[in-house]
């Protein structure tokens, strides 16, 4: 695959999309790992693993965002699109860390009301915004694209963020692509990867509320 980083990232538009899905990620990874130490639904042991996690992968976390902030404002070509896989590889681990711990906590919030599955939705909502990011991603340093995305009759491609965020959210609600579908290996087993977190978060949910 050869990536073409003299036109990647080109506009000030397309670099603020991918500062502004850095910044969500960043917010909701936060959020459901707070609640999970605060909520006292993990022992000590569950809580000592997510602060620890919290502490050393956020700060990881975010030197890579500042590392990639920094190489897309000069832009400093030839390490642009490295960091960004390695941050966004980063982000999917905490997010499997965080559907992990959700899922301990399956059990553990019987009886509760149906209003503290807020952790699950900040679950499934960072797992959205990582995936899309990555789609985003892959789709621009990919020749020809890593998506087909039906256009109308003389209409040009020009997908944002948006286009994206949809992709990924059709794919986390119903398990699979929808009406984009993926032209390369990478981009299927990151669908694939999609798909098996959200089917873990809907086991979590379904519990919460059957023991709800």
């Amino acid at each position: 695959m050869t990536l073409d980083t003299p036109k990647f990232l080109s506009s000030w538009w397309q670099r603020g999309e991918f500062l502004l899905a850095m910044i969500i990620i960043h917010v909701l990874d936060h959020l459901v790992s707070d609640n999970l130490t605060k909520s006292g639904v993990l022992n000590e042991w569950g809580n000592e693993l997510v602060a620890a996690f919290e502490h050393v992968g956020g700060i990881a976390l975010a030197l890579l965002a500042v590392a990639c902030l920094v190489a897309i404002i000069k832009p400093f070509q030839r390490v642009i699109v490295p960091l960004m896989a390695v941050y966004l590889s980063f982000a999917v681990v905490h997010l499997v860390v965080n559907v992990v711990a959700v899922l301990l906590t399956a059990e553990i919030r019987r009886g509760q009301a149906l209003i503290n599955l807020w952790d699950v939705v900040v679950v499934y909502s960072m797992g959205v915004f990582i995936f899309a990011a990555w789609y985003w991603f892959l789709d621009k340093i990919t020749p020809g694209g890593a998506f087909l995305f039906p256009l109308k009759p003389g209409e040009e491609s020009a997908r944002t963020l948006l286009d994206y965020l949809f992709l990924s959210f059709n794919t986390s609600s119903t398990f699979g692509p929808t009406t984009e579908p993926p032209t390369t290996r990478p981009a299927k087993v990151l669908m694939m990867m999609q798909v098996c977190s959200s089917l873990v978060v809907l086991m979590v949910l379904l519990a919460r509320a059957i023991s709800g």
